[in-house]
């Protein structure tokens, strides 16, 4: 995986520190300290690489202080916190801390230190055997549900985790999300008579997580499931559909616009809701989302609603023509007006339509709004497009 420079900056100063720091860190228990003086060899062999950096008893202090908190599990969470920065490091010399906490009697300290292991891992990721190691349940489908967020689950592992007896239903779904939406996912596969199954658990959130992946695979039950849930009085409907479209999007799952469209046209859809799903239905081709778009944005005096609709906008841009953008250009708010601007710069990029140069100077003024939600667009577009430029401007 390709990293960024500031990332690898960061990984030296996170290997130099924990380096220097973990043998006093980590004695709390003997294994801690044995993992701590493993990794001393590599500090030996890393002296004349090692950036020049001179010790300093605050910092250390501080810095022991942290891997303290970090393998300490404490009621706020602090730990998670730590030990998921120190993971981001991907830092080698970490690895000794992370295969010891592997061993951890706490299932959280266990998980960290498993995933830790994955991802520095050459290729990354976790294995088969490497779950069922884990004997306690819970501990299991708290891992996977980790490791599928991080991309540490292959292909091939996902199939053979779907049959396991042993993993809870709301597991697999999460195990056959990524399977369907690759088009890696049929009748003949593990677990699909589960989704099926599903429609009929108890949770309204594992119900329509299986329709959403029964309709992505053309099955009608799935699609009537769908419906079901978007008439839902439940208390928590929104909230599920909110969670499907979200799922929709970030899988891929193409064959859901008409099912977007009919929850963002639903009398009574929350605001919020409605522009997500808007989005949904947008990006996967169905043409009445481009034209509701346009028209909720022209029609509406809120401002709070225009600027959500601006925002998915710019989301979408990859899939709308950049004419779409001129009533945004043309509005008097200025974090729309920009937002307009950048958006149809980057319709104006997509292939077809020739590269447009002022994509990164148009998204360098978005950040410079100072929006908190300009800085986070910024960054996933560099990392989706390279531009070590925007890359720089977003951090």
């Amino acid at each position: 995986m390709q990293r960024s420079g500031k990332k690898t900056a960061s990984a030296r100063f996170g290997a130099w520190v924990g380096l220097n720091v973990l043998t006093v860190a980590l004695v709390s228990t003997p294994a801690a300290a044995q993992a701590a003086e493993a990794s001393l060899d590599f500090n030996e062999a890393s002296k004349e690489t090692a950036p020049g950096i001179k010790a300093d008893e605050a910092t250390t202090r501080a810095a022991i202080q942290l891997f303290n908190d970090a393998v300490t599990v404490q009621a706020n969470g602090k730990h998670n916190r730590l030990l998921r920065a120190l993971r981001h490091l991907e830092a080698p010399a970490l690895g000794p801390l992370f295969v010891e906490l592997s061993r951890a009697s706490h299932p959280s300290l266990r998980v960290h230190g498993l995933l830790g292991v994955a991802e520095l891992n050459q290729p990354r990721g976790l294995i088969a055997s490497d779950i069922a190691a884990v004997a306690r349940a819970d501990v299991q489908a708290e891992l996977i549900s980790a490791a599928l967020d991080g991309d540490l689950i292959d292909q091939r592992t996902r199939s053979a985790l779907l049959s396991w007896h042993s993993l809870p239903l709301g597991v697999k779904l999460l195990l056959a999300t990524p399977q369907v939406a690759a088009g890696e996912y049929d009748i003949n596969s593990p677990g699909y008579e589960l989704l099926f199954a599903a429609l009929d658990d108890d949770t309204l959130g594992r119900r329509g997580l299986s329709a959403l992946l029964l309709h992505q695979l053309g099955e009608d039950q799935g699609r009537l499931a769908l419906e079901s849930i978007t008439d839902s009085t439940h208390p928590s409907s929104d909230a599920v559909r909110a969670t499907l479209l979200e799922t929709a999007w970030t899988h891929g799952l193409n064959g859901t616009a008409a099912w977007a469209y009919d929850v963002a046209t639903r009398p009574g859809t929350p605001p919020r809701l409605e522009v997500l799903a808007l989005k949904v239905a947008i990006r996967f081709g169905d043409a009445r989302g481009d034209a509701r778009w346009t028209q909720r944005f022209e029609s509406s005096e809120d401002i709070s609603l225009r600027t959500r609709l601006a925002w998915v906008g710019l989301e979408v841009a990859p899939w709308l023509s950049p004419e779409r953008f001129v009533p945004l250009i043309e509005s008097d708010d200025p974090l729309i007006a920009q937002l307009g601007c950048t958006a149809q710069a980057v319709a104006q990029s997509r292939p077809g339509h020739g590269q447009h140069p002022a994509v990164e100077a148009h998204a360098v003024a978005l950040i410079e709004t100072h929006h908190p939600q300009a800085a986070r667009w910024a960054a996933e577009y560099a990392s989706e497009t390279g531009s070590a430029a925007l890359a720089a401007a977003a951090a």
